[in-house]
């Protein structure tokens, strides 16, 4: 695109994205084209000023004022384009109107800015000068102040309390990616009660080592305003044939279809702090750490425990293990060897890839199972899972293997990568752990966003303080397509290192 656009041309473009979105067109599509158009025009601005600075001069040479001016002039023109547009691209999402009007008064704020920063007929570099800041966000790791003392003394009337958490609440409205968000806000709460968004980053951080198996389903923004999801499955899907002759009639068969529901539930907890160590803390925002990382784990935890073996009753979801529909593979072995479960483990892929007509994505099994391969020799005491060198894999290796962890692959077996997740059961008839082998897209997860609360009144009498943190979470589990997971049971995963 040209680095100035004629004004003819500007006003055909904010004509056509206003009238692209009246008639229906993604509000977020509009957004980021009318967003990467404004973008373009203000790099080319402020190229202008680099080169005038680079070559030492103080003022625009007539041709620069002009083509700065246009660019002002057009900046200014398509603002209130991007503006409309964002707005709208935030409600097809379902934001807050709480959110909405935050993003408006930011808006307005940049634009009033813009001005300031580009006054009109003055070719003086220093006053036609864009200056990008990036200013310290309210409750940044380094700040003096604390989201959860703030949440709390909010209640008791602090207003500089309440203009951070406004603050806050414009920050997260206007500055978090789009991905944060939709995480943080998507079900319609307000965003003074979304944590701030490098603890958001944390929280990604420290969840991943508690939800291992969680994290591989297919997960999905949950709905706002819906306390159930009907996933339509196809049962019987229509029939194709060779015409037996001319003129003959082809065959029929109708699409048989049902559906899946999956409960949108609720899971959080709370945790109590003193009132001493509240207001005497000089940790401040590192209170916030210290607060949030306790809940995170523990969220985290129950989240993945529902994936696995959640009872389908009683407010969870219903878990792997706890479907009876899916495959069962049974390795018996009272001496078990290497060879033994990488057999049991052909068999699990070939049942997914049998009953799914698609191959599994992973494996994922209990640390100790991982560590019991990795102690397994040959005859002549060499091991069969070895390290890999430049991705390279050992011809006689029954399994690269990768670094060790929970947050990535350990290795791979059979061409899958495998997971390990400490959160599966080693005590399925008294000493067994099993090993999933499953297609894990086809288990559909829907998840809102983590909520921050402090309460004051259940722990008044006593000095106390409660910190609640919740979330909605839905899942398919393998009721879509129950074929799609393998499960490895047996004598043959009682044995240890």
């Amino acid at each position: 695109m040209a680095r100035v656009i004629t004004r003819k041309k500007l006003d055909e473009l904010r004509r056509s994205l206003l009238e692209r979105l009246k008639r229906g067109a993604n509000a977020c599509d509009l957004f980021d084209e009318a967003q990467e158009i404004r973008s373009e025009m203000q790099n080319a601005l402020e190229s202008i000023v680099d080169e005038c600075q680079l070559e030492a001069r103080d003022t625009l040479r007539p041709s620069e004022a002009r083509e700065f001016a246009e660019l002002r002039d057009g900046i200014s023109t398509l603002d209130p384009v991007v503006a409309h547009l964002k707005d709208a691209a935030l409600r097809q999402e379902g934001r807050h109107p709480d959110q909405l009007a935050a993003l408006r008064a930011a808006s307005q704020r940049e634009a009033d800015e813009a001005r300031a920063n580009f006054p009109q007929g003055e070719n003086n570099v220093t006053t036609s000068r864009l200056t990008v800041t990036s200013e310290p966000t309210t409750y940044g790791p380094e700040s003096r102040h604390s989201y959860f003392h703030d949440l709390a003394t909010r209640q008791t009337g602090d207003s500089a309390a309440a203009r951070r958490l406004e603050r806050h609440a414009a920050e997260i409205a206007t500055d978090a990616p789009r991905e944060v968000r939709a995480m943080s806000t998507a079900d319609g709460s307000g965003s003074e009660w979304v944590p701030p968004m490098w603890l958001l980053s944390q929280y990604a951080g420290l969840a991943r080592p508690g939800r291992v198996t969680a994290d591989l389903f297919r997960t999905q923004q949950l709905p706002p305003g819906t306390d159930s999801i009907n996933v339509p499955r196809v049962t019987q899907g229509v029939a194709v044939s060779a015409q037996s002759s001319q003129n003959t009639v082809l065959v029929s068969q109708d699409m048989t279809t049902d559906t899946v529901t999956a409960a949108v539930n609720t899971y959080g907890g709370y945790v109590d702090v003193s009132v001493q160590l509240f207001e005497q803390s000089p940790i401040a925002g590192g209170l916030d750490q210290v607060i949030f990382n306790d809940l995170v784990r523990a969220h985290a935890q129950t989240i993945n425990g529902a994936c696995l073996y959640g009872s389908g009753a009683n407010g969870q979801i219903e878990g792997i293990f706890t479907n009876t529909s899916t495959t069962a593979i049974t390795y018996t072995a009272t001496s078990p060897t290497a060879g033994g479960l990488y057999s049991a483990l052909a068999s699990a892929i070939s049942s997914v890839s049998t009953s799914r007509y698609e191959p599994p994505t992973a494996v994922v099994m209990h640390p100790r199972r991982w560590a019991w391969l990795m102690a397994q020799t040959d005859t002549t005491g060499r091991p069969l899972v070895v390290p890999t060198a430049d991705l390279n894999q050992s011809v006689n290796a029954l399994a690269p293997a990768d670094d060790y962890g929970f947050t990535a692959p350990v290795g791979r077996l059979h061409g899958l990568p495998v997971w390990l997740d400490p959160m599966i059961p080693t005590t399925t008839n008294t000493n067994q752990d099993r090993i999933i082998v499953a297609k894990f897209s086809d288990a559909f997860a829907y998840e809102g966003g983590v909520k921050t609360e402090v309460f004051r009144e259940p722990l008044s009498s006593s000095l106390g303080l409660r910190f609640r943190l919740y979330s909605y979470f839905a899942s398919t589990g393998p009721k879509r397509y129950p074929g799609s997971f393998a499960i490895i049971g047996g004598t043959g995963l009682a044995a240890t290192v």
